[in-house]
């Protein structure tokens, strides 16, 4: 016990404890980006690409967009563009929620740098 409580000692007073902090945080980082890697991998997910407002209209291209919670196998693909205000109206239980919630978590991620579920070919606006 006394060999850990004189270690505990000298990393504190020889100042390696921020050090250490910041290595458990980059690890932290580097294992949530490994665990999203190769799940968005084994569910299909791709990178959209991100690209500036430079006289473009649209805010970006969705193609075969699914609901991130499902399978794909088990869903219905969406493809779209968004390029001005819609109205989205439809039968109750139709989708609209799903299809509104898919697209804001594939806008978020996607901008974040992340995998998203889409197809090849999806592009949105930084």
């Amino acid at each position: 016990m006394a060999v850990l409580t004189k270690l505990s000692w000298a990393i504190v007073d020889e100042g390696h404890l921020p050090s250490i902090a910041q290595a458990s945080y980059l690890n932290l980082i580097l294992n949530t980006a490994a665990h999203h890697a190769a799940n968005s991998n084994a569910r299909g997910w791709n990178m959209a690409t991100v690209f500036d407002d430079i006289g473009n209209d649209s805010a970006g291209i969705f193609r075969g967009l699914w609901p991130y919670w499902m399978d794909k196998s088990n869903s219905i693909s969406n493809s779209f563009e968004l390029d001005g205000m819609f109205l989205l109206t439809a039968p109750n239980m139709s989708g609209k929620s799903t299809l509104m919630r898919s697209t804001a978590a594939a806008a978020l991620l996607t901008n974040c740098g992340l995998c998203a579920p889409v197809e090849n070919g999806s592009s949105l606006r930084r």
